[in-house]
C-alpha cells in the first residue's frame, strides 16, 4: 500500500505515518528534518521558510515574530537587535528604520 504524499513508511514497513512536525516527506519511505531556518508543523512534502520579520529557531515550530526593537531577514533562525540610531516601533518587522 502506498502512502500518502504527506506520510511515509519505514524501510520494511507497510505502516504509513505522518511526517513529524520539524520534518518534512521527501520520499514515501523517508522524512528529511527541515534545515536551518524553516519550518514544518508536520505532514508536510516541503519545509516553509521562515518568514522575514520572524524568527524560527525551532523548526518543529510556528515563526514567532520579532518584538519592537528588533528585525531578521528570511530564514532567520534569531532576531537581531536594531543597530544605534536605528529603531523598530512595532514587531513582526523585516528591518530598523534610522
Amino acid at each position: 500500500m502506498p502512502c500518502e504524499e504527506t506520510q511515509y513508511a519505514a524501510v520494511g514497513s507497510s505502516v504509513c505515518t505522518s511526517c513529524a512536525a520539524g520534518h518534512y516527506c521527501a520520499t514515501p519511505s523517508e522524512q528529511v528534518a527541515c534545515p536551518t531556518g524553516t519550518f514544518s508543523l508536520g505532514g508536510d512534502v516541503a519545509c516553509s521558510g521562515c518568514p522575514a520579520g520572524s524568527a524560527c529557531p525551532d523548526a518543529s515550530v510556528a515563526p514567532s515574530a520579532c518584538e519592537a526593537g528588533t528585525f531578521s531577514a528570511v530564514n532567520a533562525t534569531r532576531c537581531l537587535e536594531c543597530r544605534t540610531g536605528y529603531y523598530s516601533g512595532s514587531a513582526g518587522l523585516a528591518e530598523c528604520s534610522e
